[in-house]
């Protein structure tokens, strides 16, 4: 979590945090999801290939120890922008890269926020106006509402927007899965059967439960899920007492 956003500057009652290894590993889901459609959409866009490489030697550079060129990733991210920025799957798509981007250079000294100068809030505004019913650009959006401290209810219609486009979608239903965790002793009725189907039929969602046991590991509620799966006699590594 970027320990310089102010998360309670909204006067609500701040409710679980997005875990950094959480965040990182849901960014890096979403990116290499939109980064298909992007892509597609731009087909010869060497810029856009160049900007998938970046996040995997940044990756490499983040595992090492090393500090990230935000030089590189600034000159990519326009080159990107100028070459096709008008097409929601490629805005949403340079939307998760600077996101990510900026929450492992967040780990280093060098750290400055918005350091590829790049209005995330309002790109994705501009993707889902463009296209509105492709689910991960409201995965994005309610990630941002939750790293800026949002009530549970603001943040939770993204997930139901998304849920709405890709009801079947296991991007749309891991995270969700994350989110419904974290704030469990406050979800409403339909959301806990919702997250129930998740934890108990992940193949519905095209997902295994290794993936499910990932997502549980991470949470703070990891006690409540074990118990819904071992009462359903679902028993995973993450669980076993």
């Amino acid at each position: 979590m970027m320990s310089n956003l102010d998360t309670s500057r909204k006067g609500v009652a701040v409710g679980p945090l997005l875990a950094k290894n959480a965040m990182l590993v849901m960014l890096v889901s979403l990116s290499i999801c939109i980064f298909v459609y992007a892509s597609r959409a731009a087909v010869g866009n060497l810029y856009v290939l160049s900007l998938k490489d970046e996040i995997e030697a940044v990756a490499t550079l983040n595992s090492k120890g090393e500090i990230p060129s935000i030089v590189d990733a600034r000159q990519l991210t326009a080159s990107v922008m100028s070459w096709d920025g008008h097409t929601p799957s490629t805005l949403a798509y340079v939307a998760s890269f600077t996101r990510w981007f900026e929450h492992l250079l967040s780990q280093s000294h060098v750290y400055q926020q918005n350091s590829l100068s790049i209005d995330v809030p309002m790109m994705l505004d501009e993707a889902i106006e463009a296209r509105p019913t492709m689910s991960n650009q409201y995965l994005l959006r309610a990630m941002e509402l939750w790293l800026e401290g949002e009530s549970k209810e603001v943040i939770a219609h993204q997930y139901q927007l998304a849920q709405h486009f890709g009801p079947f979608d296991k991007d749309v239903a891991l995270a969700s899965l994350e989110f419904y965790l974290a704030y469990w002793p406050s979800l409403t009725k339909q959301e806990k059967v919702l997250a129930s189907r998740y934890l108990l039929s992940p193949r519905d969602y095209r997902l295994n439960y290794w993936q499910i046991g990932a997502v549980i590991k991470r949470s703070q509620n990891q006690k409540r899920a074990c118990n819904l799966l071992r009462f359903n006699n679902v028993h995973i590594r993450e669980c076993k007492v």
